[in-house]
């Protein structure tokens, strides 16, 4: 155990090793002596599994590595992006169970989302975007009910998007370039969203009437390169309660009208951007949204 022999070899190890009371406090953090010793290695070994045993460990207390950050001696946030690495995330990720912030951005990290990371209550912020990673997003995110941000664009994730996403706070949830697939679900309610990216995907089917009715703070909304069909419910332009900014639907097969309802072209100030090009629309594109503030294709 490489991780093991490492942590009994650092000075500030070998003293708390040798203490009688391994459940007196340690230092004045929130931690216990036990607490500590344990916590090193937990973030020890979990270097050592996503850099796949290359190279060296960060010496000294995990709370000064630059790649961590601690609140009262206890890890809550990780900042391993851009490493090189290419393991995979260790189910032993559960025991920093004050996670708050983790990013393993642009590795080549493999394998799936262990289940036990589901079990991490306090995270807030996930990045996994850019890696080689495979599998689904498990219905266990429902146990995520803090998440405000899931990335996880360029990956080779696949499935369906899991009905428990509904009970986080996700802000943002990014999945583009990835494999997922099905449809999105009209009864999948995202109050608090303002960022959704499905593009570069293998979705398909229809857009229900029902699906964006409760999306009041939508900005932004990607749905290019898919293969959605049928046509385009109204309350998708009006979702953001009206103002959204930006709709990206290029690329897929909708077809009949796209909509202009009076109370979106007359009212949203902020829409910027309109691509809807390569899609199966019989009906010229009214003229009212041109004359909003308005890039447009298609």
């Amino acid at each position: 155990d490489r991780a093991m022999d490492f942590m009994l070899n650092q000075e500030d190890m070998q003293q708390l090793l040798n203490t009688d009371d391994l459940d007196g406090d340690y230092n004045f953090t929130d931690l216990s002596v036990g607490e500590k010793i344990n916590q090193r290695y937990y973030m020890l070994s979990l270097w050592d599994v996503l850099s796949t045993g290359q190279g060296s460990f960060p010496d000294g207390d995990e709370c000064d590595w630059e790649e961590a950050e601690c609140y009262d001696g206890v890890v809550t946030k990780l900042f391993m992006a851009r490493k090189e690495w290419s393991g995979t995330i260790p189910s032993m990720i559960m025991f920093l169970e004050s996670l708050e912030y983790i990013d393993f951005g642009e590795n080549k990290i493999k394998g799936s989302i262990p289940e036990e990371l589901y079990t991490l209550e306090d995270l807030e912020h996930l990045y996994l975007h850019d890696n080689l990673m495979t599998g689904t997003l498990s219905e266990s995110i429902e146990n995520l009910e803090d998440l405000e941000y899931l990335y996880l664009c360029n990956n080779k994730f696949s499935g369906t998007l899991p009905q428990g996403l509904e009970e986080t706070d996700l802000q943002t949830l990014s999945l583009c370039y990835n494999q997922f697939s099905g449809s999105i679900p009209s009864n999948l309610e995202l109050d608090d969203l303002n960022f959704l990216d499905l593009s570069f995907n293998k979705f398909t089917g229809m857009i229900t009437s029902d699906v964006f009715d409760d999306y009041d703070d939508l900005d932004h909304l990607y749905l290019d390169h898919n293969d959605f069909s049928g046509t385009i419910p109204q309350n998708l332009v009006t979702a953001g309660d009206g103002d959204i900014q930006q709709i990206y639907l290029s690329h897929n097969r909708f077809q009949g009208e796209f909509p202009s309802p009076s109370k979106w072209t007359n009212r949203n100030t902020k829409f910027m951007t309109l691509e809807i090009q390569h899609n199966n629309f019989t009906v010229e594109i009214d003229k009212r949204i041109c004359d909003m503030s308005v890039f447009e294709e298609g």
